[in-house]
């Protein structure tokens, strides 16, 4: 039942604190912490706020970091939204290979990013496939913010 009270400063101080105050190694215990409530009996409207306040908003953001690094041979980061344009020219194919290779080049370095190999396959195995368990099934909320959270995984490291 909607409140008459507004609490969209809660959104945006959670979204912002998250994206831009925290630690990596602060980011990584936010993640582990959402692996253990999602793993957990608690409620789904819980599970969802937690994507959509603290882990879509803050891997968004780390993503966007990576991206703005140069990693081009003339020093310059990829266009923004080269990747949505269609890859008609050479140039925005090396756009978007680039901008793939700053996200996976540092995904693989993990020292600065908050996603590393070890929080993608437990993503896979505890979120998308519920650690083998057919016994925990998610609401249609939750798995639309689970897919979600898969396309911005796919759309910055695939």
């Amino acid at each position: 039942q909607p409140t008459a009270t507004d609490f969209s400063f809660v959104k945006t101080f959670l979204q912002k604190t998250v994206s831009e105050v925290l630690s990596v190694d602060q980011k990584r215990h936010v993640m582990a912490r959402f692996f253990a409530l999602l793993a957990s009996e608690g409620t789904e409207e819980t599970k969802v706020l937690s994507i959509q306040l603290l882990v879509l908003p803050m891997l968004q953001s780390d993503f966007e970091k990576i991206i703005s690094k140069p990693c081009h041979d003339d020093g310059q980061p990829p266009s923004k939204g080269s990747w949505i344009n269609e890859r008609s020219s050479s140039e925005d194919y090396r756009n978007l290979t680039g901008r793939r290779e700053n996200v996976t080049k540092a995904v693989g370095e993990t020292k600065d990013v908050v996603v590393d190999e070890k929080i993608i396959r437990k993503f896979v195995k505890d979120a998308l496939f519920r650690g083998g368990q057919n016994s925990r099934h998610y609401g249609d909320r939750l798995n639309v913010e689970l897919l979600k959270l898969s396309s911005i995984l796919l759309e910055y490291i695939w």
